[in-house]
């Protein structure tokens, strides 16, 4: 595992230094890393062939990206329905012809569109994302730190340290992104405080 995600971290360094070589920093900035065929001295043929596949590229790893995060999502929904901490979990536990959750995937549907209708920025959106995704890694980071103090295994305990410090460093950028100001940060990442205590008090009330 370490080794491919070295190789991962490595392969991604080695691609963005590259593109900084390529374009520069300014123009980096300004055009954003899918004008680099532009800087690369061929003809406007090639550029175009380029371009169309990077936008293909992108596209097809979005929609990806979006499919797997989707099947996570519902796949702990449908787990938290067949405990009952959702409310409804009757009605909603139940599988169609095909073996599927078809009621927990209308209402991950239903969640979706509210959300991406209601909030009002892509870059809103995505620091909501880093906020819930701090939260979970924290709580696991944790869990992970109390087994090895229970286990007595205090030479570990120095990976959970690296792990709170990535946890803290995404949480800072994704706050800062949400909102110009402290009080429209504050306003606009109260849905997703809302949202863990109704997760924790329905999980309360329903264990």
């Amino acid at each position: 595992i370490f080794t491919a995600f070295a190789i991962v971290v490595a392969l991604y360094t080695l691609f963005h230094l590259s593109i900084i070589q390529i374009m520069g920093v300014d123009n980096l900035l300004a055009q954003g890393a899918s004008a680099f065929p532009l800087f690369l001295g061929v003809s406007e043929g090639t550029i175009f062939f380029i371009k169309t596949a990077i936008a293909y590229a992108f596209l097809i790893s979005y929609i990806n990206a979006l499919y797997g995060v989707s099947m996570a999502n519902i796949t702990t929904m449908q787990g938290l329905v067949e405990k009952n901490i959702i409310p409804g979990g009757a009605f909603l536990s139940g599988l169609n012809s095909n073996f599927r959750p078809a009621k927990v995937i209308a209402l991950y549907a239903l969640i979706f569109l509210a959300v991406v209708t209601a909030v009002p920025s892509k870059i809103i959106l995505v620091g909501f994302t880093g906020l819930g995704m701090v939260v979970t890694f924290m709580l696991t980071i944790t869990s992970v730190a109390a087994r090895f103090i229970q286990d007595k295994e205090y030479s570990k305990l120095f990976l959970t340290a690296f792990g709170y410090i990535a946890c803290a460093t995404l949480f800072y950028f994704s706050f800062l992104s949400i909102g110009a100001t402290l009080s429209e940060r504050l306003f606009n990442a109260l849905p997703v405080g809302i949202g863990y205590i109704i997760g924790f008090v329905l999980y309360n009330f329903n264990k």
